[in-house]
């Protein structure tokens, strides 16, 4: 290697590490802190756990009957049902991601304020001492910007405790669902955690061009930061003292030695994470997405049935042998069934069959199979029930999958791979290559979570916490480097110490 070609590279890495070795001990500590992280958003589980069981004699008027619904009809992405403190009530979401809802008993449109969330609040908060109603918030809140809120704007809150260790709870002004609940171990965590860690903090978050952009531009340094790192690691270890007494690390003095060290130990998984954390942006769109494209998933459903033709969400109910607490409306194939909720997870399809709405028994393989290849130009080379989680298939945290589903390989250029539920028949997920890719360059690397590792969780923290704690150490002797390389920059130097360091600061023996 040129003198001139080591002097850039040791440049480079010098005044990168000098911008970001505070940067990576940051993300090292908040990794940590993710794996004990979970969001404060509820997921549907937990809202359907919460809502009132339907009492066994509740009628719901047919969704026609309401006149908001009707209105917006063909602009109606989602409809479910449920109580809300006795009262049934349908919800909906348009298109355009906002949610609206209507009483199911007289057809009037439905909005949560204070005093209708109240009873609501007093649920949840069951068993403490009081609570309180603490304020109506927008998006420009810290609990209040996730994207998966904001079609319910603006949201109530009511608190529990005192300042400090307050508990909290936000209801949808439009739905009177529970949205978030936050509590001072939680709140704590998410600062120390994806806070911290990608700079999830609404004035940022907010600005979704200013988000990626930070995050891009500090992944892509990190990158260069830790490729230089290594070269110079490599370059500078003694493969071959030309004395037995000859160190191998060349440098003597603490921080210096011990950043060698560190940094020939960690890093490749020090590479990898910043990597990979890059590629969680999804730079230039090289990755495709999971989501089912949109003209398989309009096929899948087919036409939209006129409103008339919707049952009541009570239809069937009595065939169930778990009580209902919330019940979904899903289109597939030009008509529609229902899908009953418990409060513990379980779910049952209702369908007509034979003029009467009662319990359906899962879709089998050979109709999903048949339905999608009706709709595609491919055929399914090869179908796989899923009774447990793979490594393309899987559920950890907050990510709740249900199991089993069907996955079907099909036989085309993409290699595209389709994910069905068989109790609602609904296509969760669709892969090809490249968001197969995505998943090991991504999560993989970043997540450490093969399968492998996510069915032994003790072992998946020890190794997180291993590689971890190595790269905070790394990270650390390179704060302290920085900080000394600074002192002496800008300590006024004579012009003999000055020319000494010019060169290569910091990597003195």
């Amino acid at each position: 290697m040129s003198r001139t070609i080591k002097r850039i590279v040791v440049l480079v890495h010098l005044y990168l590490g000098l911008l970001l070795s505070l940067v990576f001990a940051i993300w090292f500590v908040s990794g940590i802190a993710m794996v004990y992280y979970r969001t404060p958003v509820l997921d549907d589980n937990q809202k359907a756990a919460f809502e009132k069981p339907l009492p066994q004699q509740i009628t719901f008027e047919e969704p026609s009957s309401l006149a908001a619904l009707a209105t917006h009809w063909t602009a109606v992405d989602m409809l479910s049902a449920a109580v809300f403190e006795g009262r049934p009530l349908y919800r909906w979401r348009l298109d355009d991601g906002r949610w609206q809802a209507g009483w199911a008993d007289d057809g009037a449109r439905a909005g949560f304020g204070p005093e209708e969330l109240e009873p609501a609040a007093a649920r949840w908060f069951a068993g403490t001492d009081g609570f309180r109603y603490s304020g109506e918030f927008d998006e420009n809140t810290q609990w209040t910007f996730f994207r998966s809120v904001r079609g319910h704007l603006p949201l109530h809150r009511f608190t529990s405790g005192s300042a400090f260790l307050r508990e909290e709870i936000y209801f949808s002004s439009q739905t009177g669902e529970p949205l978030i609940s936050t509590t001072p171990s939680s709140r704590l965590l998410y600062f120390l955690g994806p806070g911290l860690h990608y700079a999830s903090f609404y004035p940022i978050r907010n600005r979704n061009q200013l988000w990626r952009d930070i995050v891009n531009w500090t992944s892509g340094a990190g990158v260069v930061l830790a490729v230089t790192g290594i070269i110079i690691g490599l370059w500078r270890f003694r493969w071959t003292p030309s004395q037995r007494s000859q160190r191998r690390i060349p440098f003597t003095r603490f921080w210096m030695r011990w950043h060698h060290i560190v940094g020939l130990a960690v890093a490749v998984p020090t590479f990898t994470f910043v990597l990979s954390g890059l590629f969680s942006m999804n730079p230039g769109a090289m990755f495709p997405s999971i989501a089912i494209s949109e003209p398989l998933m309009a096929d899948y459903r087919g036409s939209r049935p006129s409103i008339t033709s919707l049952p009541p969400a009570h239809a069937g109910l009595d065939s169930l042998d778990f009580r209902t607490h919330r019940v979904d409306y899903l289109q597939r194939d030009s008509a529609f069934h229902l899908l009953a909720h418990s409060g513990d997870g379980q779910r049952q399809r209702v369908g007509l069959d034979a003029d009467s709405w009662r319990a359906q028994l899962p879709f089998s393989q050979a109709t999903l199979i048949a339905h999608i290849e009706s709709l595609l130009d491919t055929g399914v080379a090869e179908a796989q029930w899923l009774e447990s989680y793979d490594n393309y298939y899987y559920s950890r945290k907050e990510r709740y999958r249900p199991l089993p589903v069907l996955r079907l390989i099909l036989d085309d250029a993409q290699g595209a791979w389709l994910y069905i539920e068989p109790t609602s028949g609904e296509l969760l997920r669709q892969t090809e290559r490249g968001s197969r890719a995505r998943r090991w360059l991504y999560n993989g690397l970043h997540s450490l979570d093969p399968q492998f590792l996510l069915d032994r969780p003790r072992l998946w923290t020890t190794v997180i916490w291993s590689l971890s704690l190595g790269g905070l150490f790394l990270s650390v002797t390179g704060v302290v480097l920085s900080w000394r390389w600074l002192k002496r920059r800008f300590a006024s130097p004579g012009p003999a110490r000055a020319r000494k360091h010019h060169f290569a600061p910091g990597l003195r023996t």
